[in-house]
């Protein structure tokens, strides 16, 4: 940002004028820890460990949720084609759960992290001074509440678009900290990890709801690669997008929340115009001189989603963190813009896929189902909740996920508790633990 005040408001230092004020910043030089496929086992293998049928082989999104962790298992499977497109790699992880990068949810809430994320975010965009990044002067110049008010446009416009107020002003607020949540997730420190989750969740959520809809929303979306408010900004993996891997896959797995545009002011000629906020709410779209990326959306299959959460009927739109983004082509010579403006700068095409395991709330509904079912098998319908949730194809005898069993045993403890110690016969209904 431009402005030159520091209070709740301003663009310069607080987290209160407008999310896309949050692009600009320094990273922590943190270590990076990749997931290594060495020890994968075969694919093969791991079917007979599982016992799986040929008929669920057909089906992968029950394989993914179906509790492989960190173990030679998962690697296989996901190092080996278990998203599309994706082929095996020493370099570079595919898809792994939040569980295993940032332990499971925390009992404390996003809002109990509000104060250190945004500490976190002034340090990172180079605001070390004391009277800045301290505690004392986010409670009085930076709270959720401050920001409820400054991003109060923002918020509504979601809250319009039919989105539950509460969720509206986590995306809003949580959006305009995500390089703090970046940072920790790429170096796996659990410090926000009740933020991550929160954002992840209601991202994927509410992208599902959309793609069930009569018309899913399919708009490509854009946004510079470098420069004021880029994606290398936010998480400086975007810098090796077409650096291919030993198997030649090129693409990655953001760290940061991910936006795209639509508007038209966003384009000229010379390239895509970041919008900037400066003090007194003024706002410029300035030209930046770099790659521009394009988010291409396809619709739901079975290995998860792959076009971007829309934020209301407006021109933009979002990808949760830990997202998987695979770059399809390259157009070197420029491209057109959606408002017919022939933009002279390359274009780099990426599909992304998420939403390919079940979020903490829907693991919570699942539990509950499967609690109160009186079948003795299962049906896709309740694993492939991370999909579809109306499935009706049966799947005898698959796994459940680890985090719906892990949801099962705490239910189970307390009803154990409220009925005197009574048991349940959890292997003989299929039900697996840890």
């Amino acid at each position: 940002g431009a402005g030159s005040s520091a209070g709740a408001g301003s663009s310069a230092d607080g987290a209160g004028s407008s999310a896309d004020q949050y692009g600009r910043g320094q990273h922590h030089g943190g270590r990076v820890n990749r997931r290594s496929s060495s020890s994968s086992s075969s694919s093969n293998s791991d079917d007979d460990d599982h016992g799986d049928s040929s008929a669920d082989r057909s089906w992968p999104s029950a394989r993914t949720a179906a509790g492989w962790r960190g173990d030679e298992g998962w690697a296989s499977h996901m190092g080996r084609g278990g998203v599309a497109g994706c082929p095996g790699s020493n370099q570079m992880r595919y898809l792994v759960p939040l569980q295993e990068l940032l332990g499971m949810l925390p009992s404390r809430t996003w809002q109990q992290e509000w104060n250190q994320l945004v500490i976190e975010m002034l340090l990172l965009r180079g605001y070390s001074r004391r009277d800045y990044a301290n505690e004392t002067w986010v409670m009085q110049n930076n709270t959720i509440e401050h920001n409820k008010v400054n991003f109060g446009e923002e918020i509504e416009q979601l809250i319009s678009a039919g989105w539950e107020t509460e969720r509206a002003v986590a995306c809003v607020l949580l959006f305009a900290v995500r390089q703090s949540m970046a940072r920790a997730l790429r170096e796996r420190d659990p410090c926000f990890a009740a933020s991550t989750y929160a954002l992840t969740d209601l991202l994927t959520e509410e992208a599902r709801k959309q793609q069930r809809s009569a018309h899913p929303p399919m708009r490509p979306l854009y946004i510079n690669l470098r420069g004021a408010h880029g994606l290398e900004v936010d998480d400086p993996a975007w810098s090796q997008l077409e650096v291919p891997d030993a198997s030649g896959f090129r693409g990655l797995i953001s760290n940061a929340v991910v936006k795209g545009e639509s508007d038209p002011r966003n384009f000229s000629e010379l390239g895509f115009c970041a919008r900037e906020t400066y003090v007194n709410n003024l706002v410029k779209y300035e030209v930046q001189n770099s790659d521009v990326v394009c988010f291409e959306s396809a619709p739901a299959d079975e290995n998860g989603l792959h076009a971007a959460v829309m934020f209301g009927d407006g021109p933009r739109g979002a990808f949760p963190p830990n997202c998987l983004f695979e770059l399809t082509r390259v157009v070197e010579e420029g491209f057109e813009a959606p408002n017919g403006v022939f933009v002279r700068q390359r274009l780099l095409v990426v599909r992304a896929t998420f939403a390919w395991q079940l979020t903490t709330s829907e693991a919570q509904r699942v539990a509950h189902v499967v609690l109160t079912s009186r079948e003795a098998r299962y049906t896709r319908a309740l694993i492939g909740t991370c999909f579809f949730l109306d499935a009706p194809l049966s799947c005898a005898g698959v796994r459940l996920p680890i985090e719906v069993a892990r949801h099962i045993a705490r239910i189970a403890a307390s009803a154990n508790e409220e009925e005197g110690g009574g048991e349940r016969e959890e292997e003989e209904d299929g039900v697996h633990g840890d």
